[in-house]
């Protein structure tokens, strides 16, 4: 099946929604220290054990992922789920909605379907809330596998100390119906917000977007200091630095694990980026700090 999938990779990505403030993914492929996409990059292993609840942002969203993944391959849960990883579904009048429940000597339900409930756990109850859960396994019904390739820490939102951003990228195998059904290669990455809760760290929003491979309509050039420069930009105005709109000075320092750092500064302020490589060779800013 790999084979078949690896043939027809230049067909059409997976889409599955966008959402970050910061100017995430650079425009066209940086300078050409990237001769071609890694298609390969191996994807982070899931821990033998995980904790019943998230001690922390990046526990919480990779442990959201690997249950995921585990869910849509049809195999049981990846580790531990949080205590309260049933799922809230409509229910009929005199019957509780806290959790799914099945009449007496009734099959017990299929490893996939728990395994979706595990990582639905992993969501705040105001994401729960406006996304049912049956909504929430629909979205993911053509995704076949799915490889958890980085998952980084990005700080809190501004404005927002409470609340901590994670930064994720996977690779898909997507089942494509219509009259010549198929297997399309995906790679995708986005944003995620988590927020301490009674019951651990918890997803309250975020989603993915497609890696373009340079076939994205109004692409620019563009490459690691430009995407850093746009980045600390961003901060800069947020924050209402008299420097945001100085000529930026940017120092770019490679990294280990498609990883970078850059020094940015606009006007007297100096402000860090960390940035990571995407798969088809794009940047994203993962982090700025100042």
């Amino acid at each position: 099946m790999f084979r078949r999938t690896a043939a027809s990779a230049a067909g059409a990505l997976l889409l599955l929604g966008a959402v970050s403030w910061l100017p995430a993914h650079a425009s066209g492929a940086h300078a050409a220290t990237h001769a071609a996409p890694d298609l390969a990059r191996p994807a982070l292993l899931p821990p033998e054990t995980q904790p019943a609840a998230a001690p922390g942002p990046v526990p919480a969203v990779s442990g959201f992922f690997w249950a995921l993944s585990a869910a849509v391959a049809g195999r049981g849960a990846a580790g531990a789920a949080p205590a309260a990883a049933k799922p809230a579904t409509a229910a009929p009048p005199g019957r509780s909605s806290a959790a799914p429940t099945e009449p007496e000597g009734a099959r017990p339900a299929p490893p996939a379907t728990e395994a979706f409930a595990h990582a639905y756990a992993y969501l705040a109850p105001t994401w729960r809330s406006a996304l049912p859960f049956a909504a929430f396994v629909e979205g993911w019904a053509q995704t076949r596998t799915l490889d958890l390739l980085a998952v980084l820490p990005a700080g809190p939102p501004l404005g927002d100390p409470r609340a901590e951003r994670v930064f994720v990228e996977v690779r898909t195998l997507t089942d494509i119906g219509g009259g010549a059904p198929h297997v399309v290669l995906g790679y995708a990455s986005g944003f995620y917000t988590a927020e301490p809760s009674p019951k651990g760290w918890q997803l309250r929003g975020g989603g993915l977007s497609p890696e373009t491979f340079g076939l994205g309509r109004g692409e620019a050039p563009g490459g690691a200091a430009q995407v850093a420069a746009a980045a600390a930009r961003t901060i800069a105005r947020g924050l209402g630095r008299p420097g945001a709109g100085a000529a930026p000075a940017v120092e770019v320092t490679a990294g280990k694990d498609n990883r970078a750092s850059a020094a940015v500064r606009l006007g007297e302020d100096l402000y860090t980026v960390s940035l990571y490589e995407l798969v088809d060779g794009q940047w994203v800013a993962v982090r700025v700090t100042r």
